[in-house]
């Protein structure tokens, strides 16, 4: 829904997606100053104010819709035939980000951090790598391994849960005691039902809407 928007005025729609940011970062700034000040959001919290706020700041589709916006304003910018920056201007300008960051991390909102400042980072960088078409990142395998990484990336967490569980309840916590077979495991076992999750549903479904939404399918990307 929003593709169509952006991209038919993408320098109007970065002026609403920072305007978006601003405005959810200074509510989840007052939020968790009000209930956890000084408290990462990533650890576990004790207060049920605490868990309360830092679920939200972390898992509300609001919160996360610039970094999404972001990223379709990334590929207009990529699919420009007058890109603003050439990949090594990218690259400079991701490392310059990353630099101030780790320079000013312990001054900047833990919010902040959190919610898509980072974004000065990864943005150029994805940037930069899109227009790769040569090199190691475009070798089958790891293209293939981008491809299924959204899969990844929604099924580690439960795999590593449902490993933990059961060597638990059926295995005596044997696995606790062989923490990199534990590791192993866990990722073979993500990526294995993640090729799966990709080609039976992922892959299809993406088809099935660009077909229904009559745009033509476009081929496999030769570069992640």
């Amino acid at each position: 829904l929003l593709l169509p928007a952006i991209a038919a005025r993408p320098r109007q729609w970065l002026v609403i997606t920072l305007g978006t940011w601003i405005a959810m970062s200074a509510f989840y700034f007052v939020l968790w100053s009000g209930v956890a000040t000084g408290i990462s959001i990533i650890d576990n919290q004790s207060a049920t104010e605490a868990l309360l706020a830092a679920h939200l700041i972390k898992f509300l589709p609001l919160g996360r819709l610039p970094e999404f916006m972001l990223g379709i304003l990334v590929y207009c910018a990529w699919s420009d035939p007058r890109p603003l920056l050439t990949p090594r201007q990218a690259i400079a300008t991701a490392a310059l980000a990353a630099l101030f960051i780790s320079l000013f991390t312990e001054h900047i909102p833990v919010v902040l951090l959190h919610n898509g400042l980072t974004a000065l980072i990864w943005a150029p960088l994805i940037f930069a790598a899109a227009g790769v078409t040569s090199g190691m990142l475009t070798w089958p395998l790891l293209t293939f391994l981008g491809r299924i990484s959204f899969s990844l990336y929604l099924l580690h967490i439960p795999v590593s849960n449902a490993v933990q569980s059961i060597d638990k309840r059926l295995l005596g916590d044997t696995l606790l005691q062989f923490p990199y077979l534990t590791a192993f495991t866990t990722l073979l076992l993500a990526i294995l039902l993640s090729i799966a999750v990709y080609g039976l549903i992922e892959e299809p479904a993406r088809r099935w809407i660009l077909r229904r939404f009559g745009r033509p399918i476009p081929a496999e990307p030769a570069s992640p």
